[in-house]
């Protein structure tokens, strides 16, 4: 059953409470691939521009606990905001409700899905382009 069959016979709360499911998915998938991503932009461009980057298995361990509690943060946010749309839904009452959820629910879950690669994204950025950011000077009194 599409999305598109579902919302023509389901009411607002029980549209997006099973759309749920899939947004919560979708966006956990996009933060590990987007860590994993992290460590591939710090191993390829960082480590170029700053050879004392170390990369080790507790440096990873501890940076996939830390990862792990913010995307705990980060999904009781997303689905905080995942809660505007069938508000949306009641505020805006489209005439019609099926392409309006399909429209803000597509908005919404990709908007979700890419924002995490916002910080591998930046460090790319600024290994290319402001390799200086990642140098280390000596403390000099």
């Amino acid at each position: 059953m599409s999305i598109d069959d579902a919302s023509a016979t389901m009411g607002t709360k029980e549209w997006w409470s099973r759309q749920r499911g899939h947004y919560n998915f979708g966006f956990l998938i996009a933060g590990v691939i987007a860590f994993v991503s992290c460590q591939v932009v710090a191993c390829t461009a960082i480590i170029r521009v700053d050879p004392q980057l170390e990369i080790t298995v507790f440096t990873i361990l501890f940076q996939s606990f830390i990862f792990s509690v913010a995307m705990l943060v980060a999904l009781g946010v997303a689905n905080l905001f995942y809660s505007m749309g069938p508000l949306s839904e009641r505020l805006v009452r489209p005439r019609k409700p099926e392409q309006f959820r399909s429209l803000v629910y597509g908005l919404g879950f990709w908007f979700s899905v890419l924002l995490p690669f916002c910080v591998p994204a930046l460090l790319l950025y600024l290994a290319i382009f402001h390799p200086n950011q990642f140098q280390h000077d000596e403390f000099v009194p």
